[in-house]
């Protein structure tokens, strides 16, 4: 869960522990409905960046 409760966009970089092994990610959003794919190395390295508008958030799934 990413929540953003201020009135201005918010960015971040969140570290996720190691998950399976392959090339990409994939985060399901239950809010937006929608998928987004992400590269293992860059997460691992950097983080999961995540951008929100004012007052919203993201409910994230790890799709095996």
């Amino acid at each position: 869960v990413v929540v953003n409760y201020s009135p201005c966009y918010a960015r971040a970089r969140l570290p996720i522990k190691p998950g399976p092994r392959g090339a990409e990610y994939t985060f399901f959003d239950e809010i937006s409905d929608r998928f987004f794919t992400r590269s293992i190395e860059e997460v691992k390295n950097q983080g999961l960046f995540v951008e929100l508008p004012p007052y919203s958030a993201h409910l994230l799934d790890l799709e095996f």
